[in-house]
C-alpha cells in the first residue's frame, strides 16, 4: 500500500529514542540479533536485484507518484529512503528537475543507482541508522522499505522522517496491506519483514504529524 502525505501544521513531536525494541513475546531484541537480521536483508536485496529491479520498474502506485511530484516544488531536495537501483523513483525526480539524495545498505543497489542515475547523489546506508533532523529536505520518498524494520520501531522512524521535513513537506511511503511479522518467501529467497495492518498504520501517521493526501 502506497500513501502520500504531508506534514501537518507545526505540532511538538516527541521521539523517545531510547526505548528498547521488543519482539512479539515482549522479550528485548539483542543488539547482535538485529544487527544479524539487518545483514541478512541486505544479503537477500543484494542477491536478488535483478529480478526484484526488474518489477520495481513497473511500480505500483505510478498515479501517487504522479501527484506526489505535482505538489513538489521546482527543483525541491527529495530523500529517497530505500531507493534501490534508483529506477523507477529517482530517475523519474531527477528528469523532472528535482534534486534527490538516495541511501540504500544494498552494495548491488548503490552501485546500480549510481550508474543509472548519475545526476543524483547515492549513499551506502542503512536507514535503520537515521537521526532525527539528521537531514532537512522539502520531501522524503520510503518505499518497501518501513516493513523490513521491526514494527515496534515504526513509531519511531515515522517521527524520524517527519523531523527531516517543513511543515506541509510531502513525502510517500508504503506499508504493509495486513498485520504481520515473521520470515517469507522473496524472489527465490527467505526475507523477513514486520508490518501492522492499515488503521496501526493510520494511527502511527497521525501521531507523527502526517495527514494523508
Amino acid at each position: 500500500v502506497i500513501i502520500a502525505v504531508e506534514m501537518k501544521k507545526d505540532s511538538e513531536i516527541k521521539l523517545d529514542v531510547s526505548k528498547q525494541i521488543t519482539n512479539k513475546v515482549g522479550q528485548v531484541e539483542a543488539k547482535e540479533t538485529g544487527a544479524e537480521l539487518r545483514n541478512e536483508i541486505r544479503r537477500v536485496y543484494n542477491q536478488v536485484a535483478a529480478l526484484y529491479n526488474r518489477d520495481r520498474e513497473n511500480l505500483h502506485g505510478q498515479r501517487l507518484l504522479r501527484f506526489f511530484i505535482e505538489a513538489l516544488p521546482k527543483q525541491a531536495s527529495v530523500l529517497d529512503l530505500g531507493c534501490g537501483s534508483g529506477v523507477p523513483v529517482a530517475e523519474t525526480l531527477l528528469r523532472k528537475g528535482f534534486l534527490v539524495t538516495g541511501l540504500d545498505f544494498s552494495e548491488t543497489q548503490i552501485q546500480l543507482a549510481r550508474k543509472n542515475c548519475p545526476r543524483g547523489a547515492f549513499f551506502l546506508r542503512d536507514v535503520a541508522t537515521l537521526q532525527p533532523a539528521e537531514f532537512s529536505v522539502d520531501a522524503v520518498v520510503c518505499l518497501y522499505t518501513l516493513f523490513h524494520l521491526p514494527r515496534q520501531r515504526h513509531a519511531e522512524f515515522l517521527k524520524i522522517l517527519a523531523s527531516f521535513l517543513p511543515i506541509a513537506g510531502m513525502a510517500l511511503l508504503s506499508f504493509g496491506e495486513k498485520d504481520f511479522e515473521g520470515w517469507h518467501d522473496f524472489y527465490g529467497q527467505r526475507i523477513w519483514s514486520s508490518q501492522f495492518g492499515p488503521k496501526t498504520n493510520r494511527e502511527l501517521l497521525s501521531a507523527a504529524g502526517f495527514v494523508i493526501v
